[in-house]
């Protein structure tokens, strides 16, 4: 087949007049070449992705490995990529059952948005966790829950990178009535600091109750919302000093937390959100 290839292409350019171009021609011939060569071997298949397959604050990241319960998935053609959301309240820090809608788009010569593939849908689990398996190229999400304002973002997904994890936090529409203004001013003493927040297990964002709080002799205990709230007598400033105590959150099955070197100002008041480690 080579020989018979190069034979015609052997009688083409002899055929050729003096400047006629053969560029077509030889083209022609070349194509036949290239037909006669060995077929290469086509890639091997990949095996799907895995529809439900746990695998990872907006960044790359492994899925945190102390994961207890299995997360939702769904998986559109072409799925490459696990991206996992997770969603939680700006003020407690809670986990928030949302909806999470994703549209896989690129941008056409007109600057409009086309969709590539149908509309991706669906609701988080109760500890505000979804994943979805996703081919690469832009992604537009909307997250929206009852009592909260939506958000919207637009990420990238890359082939070959490690598993998206990414965090969305959602504004309360009211404010936690433990939060409002004129109930935290009804809870400042003269001479006083207050402290107040609440606490949250790290891994799932559940809150935490019967969490010990203490700071400067001053002791609180959570409520079943990871609530707490500390009046801390301000002591007298030495050399200009502004006073400084720690903090220090303890519960049965969890690690110790501390915040060490808060400052203190009579009159001032200061809402933190914690994170405890299950352990010892």
């Amino acid at each position: 087949m080579w020989r018979q290839a190069l034979l015609q292409l052997q009688d083409i350019m002899s055929v050729a007049e003096p400047g006629y171009s053969i560029a077509p021609a030889f083209f022609v011939a070349a194509s036949l070449i290239l037909a006669c060569a060995e077929p290469v071997a086509e890639a091997p298949a990949r095996a799907p992705a895995s529809e439900t397959g746990v695998t990872m604050e907006e960044e790359h990241a492994e899925v945190a490995p102390n994961v207890q319960t299995p997360l939702r998935g769904v998986q559109p053609a072409g799925a490459t990529s696990a991206t996992t959301f997770r969603i939680r309240d700006t003020r407690t820090g809670h986990a928030i059952p949302a909806n999470v809608t994703l549209r896989h788009v690129e941008v056409d010569r007109t600057g409009s948005l086309v969709d590539l593939s149908p509309l991706s849908s669906m609701d988080s689990d109760e500890f505000g966790r979804a994943q979805f398996n996703l081919p690469p190229g832009e992604h537009l999400i909307a997250v929206s829950a009852p009592g909260y304002q939506s958000v919207r973002s637009q990420f990238l997904v890359e082939t070959g990178k490690a598993p998206l994890l990414m965090t969305f936090e959602l504004e309360p529409v009211s404010e936690p009535e433990e939060l409002l203004p004129e109930v935290v001013a009804a809870q400042k003493r003269p001479g006083h600091f207050l402290l107040l927040g609440y606490v949250v297990d790290a891994q799932n964002w559940q809150p935490l109750s019967e969490v010990q709080v203490q700071m400067s002799q001053v002791l609180a205990v959570t409520d079943k919302k990871g609530y707490f709230i500390l009046s801390v007598p301000v002591p007298p400033q030495q050399d200009g000093e502004v006073p400084h105590k720690d903090a220090v959150f303890e519960r049965s099955g969890y690690k110790q937390h501390a915040l060490r070197n808060m400052n203190l100002w009579e009159g001032g008041d200061s809402i933190i959100r914690i994170e405890m480690e299950p352990g010892e």
